[in-house]
């Protein structure tokens, strides 16, 4: 057996803008420190180096402003920094400039008088660069008792584009590390943040449920190879219009709701991301899940300019090589609207087209849904009785593991019209979920009584999980798990006449560019170029007979269940984690 490689291809957009800065042969550098002075030239990191302010002023689009290691101690003035330019600002070589809110005035003249601290830095420029900037501090402090600060942001953008925040570090945050609204072409990469959404001593959070990394309404973003832990909301959140987004190789662990979430978007990838908790809190609904999948009632306009809500903005998704344990919900999928306690959204609308559309959902470990309070199921499907849940949406070739006394699916209603096939229960599905069971699941009429130690690489702990110790090389399948490899489907159909080459297409679209996959009766893989409709362009040649099945690369007679196959000292090249270096800006 092998283990299925994903490479990264870089949406052009960042391409085009990493040449259009390329060419700016003028390009200066400025030099900021602490306590940096408002009138020198900025242009060495010593007697020289300026403020924020005087640099910003001095520099024109393409140029750098590197910032020196210590603490920056924000002043009154609100919002502390704004870009205008479209600039790279980054930490020295072997230094960690540190951005901190904590001596900002919270009671008295200076204070906020709108209670709203606002934003550490604001990006109003486009194709702007922040690397390696340590943002910390806007989270409760002794004698700020104020419940309602909502906008307590690290890095907040709106309606620009070519947005990239990577290498930075958040801590202690009171609403979003980095929201981005509108725009397109983002990429957040290997950022880490910790505590983000920290709520007040006593656990009040004053209705705020603010996500880590907030994504509204972007176009063509990608965020990848980030770590986030411990979050009192969200750890990522794609919501109200955003499409095209790719979510993959991330680790988050502890996040109080859902580590993922996707809500009233399109066309989002959510793939190759370690997610788990190690806390038995009691979560209802839809928090408490790895993964959530669902729409708010936000107003659309529709195309004959009808506001509604819904309107096919829960579409297009493909979640697949995901590895999540410890939640009461594995995966959870809730289309009835949730947000309608915003009744401002609800009066006069109308819903239309909510159902959940053209989703494929595949090669997922779901490996222990856990709750010490609430009946957890690794599947759960509910739109609160509203009858709108599912359109061709497709279930393939995922294990759900379920421990007593849970079920493996919870659904609400009755799950049709939804495909489920070579899915690995460790429970049969219920008689009321018959939906669910698979023609060629392993394991029918027979169930087999092993532990999930039989299956993954894992052997004990599941339930007493240190945090940041568990790996994706724990979710491989061991060698002789026996019900799980080689019993998965393909996942779609060559339907190009027979030959060879680097183009072809397939009669279902579940591959996204950068996939490596693999033709039935071969035994050469090639990783994905670019996809459009069912058409994809691939690396290397590859053989095929129209008709052939295709999926994920493998190894063996046909492909696994679950995001991972097992190989004996070898190590996992598919393991969230942070990206090699790419040439971008």
């Amino acid at each position: 057996m092998t283990q299925r490689t994903f490479k990264i291809i870089l949406p052009a957009v960042f391409t085009c803008a990493f040449f259009a800065l390329a060419a700016s042969a003028d390009a200066a550098t400025y030099y900021i420190k602490p306590g940096g002075s408002g009138t020198a030239s900025c242009l060495d990191g010593t007697t020289n180096a300026c403020n924020f302010a005087r640099a910003h002023a001095l520099a024109a689009n393409g140029d750098t402003l590197i910032w020196k290691g210590g603490t920056y101690n924000l002043s009154d003035s609100w919002p502390k920094m704004v870009i205008t330019k479209t600039i790279t600002m980054k930490a020295a070589p072997g230094e960690t400039p540190v951005i901190s809110a904590a001596t900002y005035p919270i009671v008295g003249a200076n204070a906020p008088s709108d209670n709203n601290w606002g934003q550490l830095l604001q990006i109003s420029a486009n194709n702007v660069v922040i690397d390696g900037l340590t943002i910390q501090d806007t989270g409760y402090r002794a004698g700020r008792n104020d419940l309602n600060i909502q906008s307590n942001y690290g890095i907040y953008s709106y309606n620009r584009s070519g947005t990239i925040i990577r290498n930075c570090t958040f801590r202690n945050m009171w609403h979003h590390a980095i929201a981005l609204e509108r725009g397109s072409g983002h990429l957040i990469e290997n950022n880490r943040s910790e505590d983000s959404v920290n709520c007040f001593p006593d656990g009040a959070c004053g209705g705020s449920w603010g996500a880590t990394f907030h994504i509204v309404g972007t176009i063509n973003s990608v965020i990848r190879g980030n770590s986030i832990i411990r979050s009192y909301g969200e750890g990522i959140h794609t919501i109200n219009g955003a499409s095209d987004t790719i979510i993959e190789n991330n680790i988050i662990y502890d996040c109080y709701m859902n580590p993922i979430r996707i809500h009233s978007v399109k066309n989002q990838t959510v793939r190759n991301n370690l997610i788990y908790s190690t806390q038995l809190l009691s979560y209802t609904g839809q928090w408490g899940s790895g993964i959530g999948i669902g729409m708010e009632r936000y107003r659309f306009t529709g195309t004959d300019g009808t506001i509604v809500y819904c309107d096919n903005y829960n579409s297009g998704h493909r979640i697949y090589g995901n590895r999540i344990a410890g939640y009461r919900f594995g995966i959870n999928i809730s289309t009835a609207g949730e947000g309608g306690w915003n009744s401002e959204h609800d009066a006069g609308l109308t819903a239309r087209n909510c159902k959940m559309s053209n989703v494929k959902i595949f090669n997922n470990t779901v490996a222990m849904t856990y709750n010490s309070f609430q009946t957890p199921a690794s599947l759960r499907i509910s739109d609160n009785g509203k009858n709108r849940i599912l359109s061709s949406v497709q279930f393939k070739n995922n294990l759900f593991w379920t421990n007593a006394p849970g079920d493996s699916v919870n659904t609400d209603p009755y799950p049709n019209p939804a495909t489920f096939d070579y899915n690995l229960w460790n429970k049969i599905p219920p008689v009321n979920y018959m939906a669910t069971r698979g023609t060629h699941d392993p394991g029918y009429p027979s169930y087999p009584s092993l532990s999930l130690s039989d299956y993954l690489a894992k052997s004990s702990g599941w339930n007493t999980i240190t945090p940041g110790s568990l790996s994706a090389a724990d979710f491989d399948l061991k060698a002789t798990a026996a019900n799980a490899i080689d019993k998965a489907g393909w996942l779609t159909t060559i339907s190009s006449a027979s030959g060879s080459g680097k183009s072809l297409s397939v009669a279902d679209q579940y591959f996204s560019p950068g996939d490596i996959v693999r033709v039935q009766g071969r035994t050469a893989n090639s990783r994905i170029v670019s996809v459009s409709g069912n058409s994809l362009i691939m690396e290397d040649d590859l053989s095929w007979t129209q008709g052939n099945g295709i999926a994920l690369a493998f190894s063996g007679s046909a492909p696994d269940i679950g995001a991972d196959e097992y190989i004996a000292g070898g190590g996992d090249t598919q393991a969230p984690a942070v990206p090699s270096g790419l040439a971008v800006r």
